[in-house]
């Protein structure tokens, strides 16, 4: 699902790994170099109203629009 959205979670979370009852998320890339600007994003405010579910309020307002990814090769 996803289409729009990313994720950059700076450190462990469990809570998505896979169970014998839920499938979890899967990781799909790693940051490799810019980390100031992954940092910068952490820190930037959020809106307490944007957001579904446990979403809701977690939301970056404004909104950071990634420009570049790129997958490496081997």
């Amino acid at each position: 699902t996803a289409k729009s959205d990313f994720f950059i979670l700076a450190s462990a979370t469990p809570s998505l790994d896979a169970t014998a009852t839920d499938p979890g998320f899967a990781v799909f890339g790693c940051v490799i170099e810019g980390m100031e600007v992954v940092k910068a994003i952490l820190s930037a405010p959020v809106s307490a109203t944007r957001g579904e579910g446990l979403m809701k309020g977690q939301m970056l307002e404004p909104a950071v629009k990634i420009r570049t990814a790129r997958k490496l090769e081997d």
